[in-house]
């Protein structure tokens, strides 16, 4: 058979799912530790078994089920490496020896072992099985009942997929449950043959990572009410213009007639600031949050930029 069939470890499965852009979560926090491996070997390695739950039930329930397994029917957990829900998303549910493939019949697994699972057709077993294939393949399980979502069908297919390029199989290593034995039907609704070949068509493509998600925006500074002023008084197009003359500045509305300025009680030379002019700035929707010594400080620090006085402010008064 190409390839090894040293099993991965866990870093080497997750970091082969990342390769390829699946989505993965851990069931559990111990998931790489959860397996069977005191009951019995979980290698060499020579396939990948495709399962699927067989009932519609709820996604949280299944996920419990083939973590816990079915105790009254000497099933311990885990049932599968890994379950893959309708959004095509991979849930680790153990690593290493897991009871989810049974006894499988010797033919079907010859094929599996020698990377020689049809193309064009499904395999019938003729047998139960002898062969352990809980120590020879790795397991999912798909959880739907009649047919997958197309998300989830196309995880079935890219799962294995990952895996075999990690261990150096072809798409041929690939077998549904019923196709090791006898005595299975599943993955229903799937025929083994196509997802085979499309299993080979993503090893031809190669992986395809999802692109990474972009690190979240730091929190913006919160502004100071000086800052909130001095953006209102600097920034390009706002309504208010700078007079300088004097070594004095006035801050005006822009292109606003003298005549204006003068039934608004406002200056119309150079070297004022006047609390008419702050209590204009107040007014701005903009400046709500403003307070005045905020205000009077921006204007200060704006004449220091530009070599200037500023009036002092004191307080905001009703116009």
């Amino acid at each position: 058979m190409p390839g090894t069939s040293t099993p991965l470890t866990a870093e080497q499965m997750t970091a082969a799912l990342d390769l390829w852009g699946i989505r993965w979560k851990p069931y559990r926090p111990d998931w790489a530790t959860h397996n069977r491996n005191s009951a019995g070997a979980s290698g060499p390695k020579n396939g990948v078994l495709c399962h699927n739950f067989g009932s519609e039930g709820r996604d949280v329930d299944q996920l419990a089920y083939l973590w816990d397994g079915d105790l009254a029917r000497g099933m311990p957990g885990p049932l599968c490496q890994w379950a893959i829900d309708d959004a095509g998303v991979v849930w680790l549910i153990g690593w290493g020896r897991a009871l989810h493939g049974g006894q499988g019949d010797p033919t079907s697994y010859g094929l599996m072992l020698n990377d020689l699972l049809p193309l064009d057709r499904d395999v019938v077993p003729a047998t139960f099985g002898s062969v352990d294939m809980n120590t020879h393949a790795y397991g999912y399980e798909a959880l739907y009942g009649v047919k997958p979502t197309q998300a989830q069908y196309d995880t079935m297919v890219r799962l294995p997929a990952a895996i075999c390029h990690a261990h150096g199989w072809t798409a041929r290593s690939v077998m549904g449950h019923r196709e090791s034995t006898n005595v299975r039907s599943d993955p229903v609704g799937v025929p083994m043959w196509r997802l085979r070949r499309d299993v080979a068509a993503a090893l031809a493509a190669g992986p395809t990572p999802a692109t990474p998600s972009p690190p979240p925006a730091p929190a913006p500074k919160p502004v100071t009410p000086e800052e909130e002023t001095m953006r209102l008084i600097t920034a390009p197009g706002r309504p208010w213009a700078i007079l300088s003359a004097s070594g004095t500045m006035t801050i005006v509305p822009p292109g606003t007639p003298a005549a204006t300025y003068t039934a608004l009680g406002l200056p119309t030379t150079p070297g004022q600031v006047t609390v008419a002019v702050y209590d204009a700035l107040r007014a701005s929707s903009e400046a709500q949050k403003a307070d005045a010594a905020g205000v009077k400080a921006a204007i200060d620090r704006l004449g220091t930029q530009v070599g200037q006085l500023a009036t002092a402010l004191d307080k905001p008064r009703a116009v």
